[in-house]
């Protein structure tokens, strides 16, 4: 093989590469998502907690005598509410950043045939083996990869495409 040909190889592998690390990406948002809700709720919880406890605190503050230790505990209740707020919004954004990679995605998979949509579909979000994939298609592992193959090549020109008109 020539240097041009090595180097297209190359190119190839790394661009299907890609392309299935996006689509792996895609079939695992809405657990990703499930699972980053889950963790907000935890936070809010927290934060919640931590407000009430601040808010005792600073009766105790008010009140009269307090201590310097007591007002330290307030100021840091509420450096730790900040945090855990902060962790809220954080992964808020995490959602709604996956969620419109999602839709994206969804776009890109759309505009293919369907059979190979449902290809990518029992592949990256149902997680099926060659074999299962293959029994169902009805064509051999070897096809069922090779056609694989094919799709990647055809969902990751259309990222490139999507992601120039973005750039504009």
């Amino acid at each position: 093989m020539n240097k041009k040909a090595l180097a297209k190889k190359y190119n190839d592998t790394r661009e299907r590469k890609e392309a299935r690390l996006l689509l792996s990406r895609w079939g695992h948002v809405a657990e990703f998502c499930k699972q980053t809700n889950e963790e907000i709720g935890f936070f809010q919880r927290r934060a919640s907690e931590v407000s009430d406890l601040r808010a005792r605190a600073e009766i105790k503050v008010s009140g009269g005598k307090t201590s310097d230790p007591t007002a330290q505990s307030v100021e840091d209740l509420e450096k730790l509410e900040k945090e855990y707020d902060q962790c809220v919004t954080d992964g808020q954004r995490e959602v709604e950043r996956e969620i419109e990679f999602k839709r994206l995605m969804d776009e890109i998979v759309k505009g293919i045939d369907p059979e190979d949509r449902d290809l990518l579909v029992m592949r990256y979000k149902k997680g099926w083996s060659w074999v299962m994939i293959a029994a169902k298609l009805c064509i051999s592992v070897e096809g069922a990869a090779k056609r694989e193959r094919k799709v990647i090549a055809q969902i990751y020109k259309k990222i490139q495409v999507n992601q120039k008109s973005t750039e504009k």
